[in-house]
Order: structure tokens, then C-alpha cells, then sequence
């Protein structure tokens, strides 16, 4: 079992603005097209073989439009979930599954869908984020940590 972390950012006051570049667009999951997507994403960058009805809507918050996703040529290549998760408190919204194909990794577009999923949470007004990650996602963290993340445990 690998070691985890969580950290946390408090949302008072969260604003940002979404840079997207020409060449992809940003949505949430639409169709059956992009769930299968998604799923393949997700596969890919965890190692594991996921399916949506049993990771996500099985887990009772599943809606689309928390769903985040950014395409390129109509290929899904990057994603998180803007999640709750009762256990974090009220106010409280869980930032999950962010992922990025590895051919487009580098490019700064895990932020982009991350930056989206919190902008979502501020609109139903929850106050705070906690995300859980590896402690060897080091790319990631930092990235967390530049958004205003701080480890809490």
C-alpha cells in the first residue's frame, strides 16, 4: 500500500481565470462517447482498469456535469472530478481523479481541469477542498502546493 497524503485549500474568495488554449476545449462528460473516454483515461494513467458505473456512480455523488474534461481533437486527454465526500465535512468538496494523458503531460493542462473542478465548487458554495494523492505524485503535489494546497496530513 502506497503511502498517502491530504491536503486542503480554503475557498473564500476563490476566483481564477481559466487560460485554455486555442487548440482544446474544456466541458464536462456529455455522452456515453465521453464517459468511455474517461474511463480509458483513467485506466491508463492509474493502472487500473476502471468503470464508471462501479468507481463513480456507485459511489452515490456521480453527476456529469462534476465531471471535468479537456479534449483535444474531440479525444478526451485530461480530467478531474469536483466530488464530495460526507467524511471531509459540510462545505467541503473533494477534489478527485485528476489525470493527464502521458503524451500531454508538461503542458500545464492538469491545472486547467483542477482550476475548473474548484471554480465549479465555489458556484455551489462550498468553502474548502480537500484532495488525497500519493506521497510519490511529486508533480503533482507541487502543482497542488502552487494553487495553494497545504498537506494537512
Amino acid at each position: 500500500m502506497t503511502n498517502k497524503i491530504i491536503m486542503e485549500k480554503f475557498l473564500d474568495g476563490y476566483s481564477e481565470n481559466l487560460d485554455i488554449p486555442e487548440e482544446y476545449s474544456l466541458g464536462i462528460i456529455e455522452s456515453i462517447e465521453d464517459e468511455k473516454q474517461w474511463e480509458k483515461l483513467i485506466s491508463e494513467v492509474f493502472n487500473f482498469q476502471c468503470d464508471i458505473n462501479e468507481n463513480l456512480k456507485n459511489e452515490g455523488v456521480y453527476s456529469r456535469d462534476r465531471v471535468f474534461i479537456l479534449k483535444y481533437k474531440g479525444k478526451v486527454i485530461a480530467t478531474a472530478t469536483a466530488w464530495y465526500r460526507p467524511e471531509y465535512g459540510e462545505k467541503t468538496g473533494y477534489l478527485h481523479m485528476v489525470a493527464v494523458d502521458s503524451k500531454f503531460r508538461g503542458r500545464g493542462l492538469s491545472k486547467i481541469v483542477v482550476i475548473a473542478a474548484m471554480l465549479y465548487m465555489v458556484d455551489k458554495g462550498e468553502k474548502r477542498v480537500v484532495l488525497k494523492t500519493d506521497a510519490f505524485r511529486i508533480e503533482a503535489i507541487c502543482l497542488y502546493k502552487k494553487l495553494g494546497f497545504k498537506i494537512i496530513k
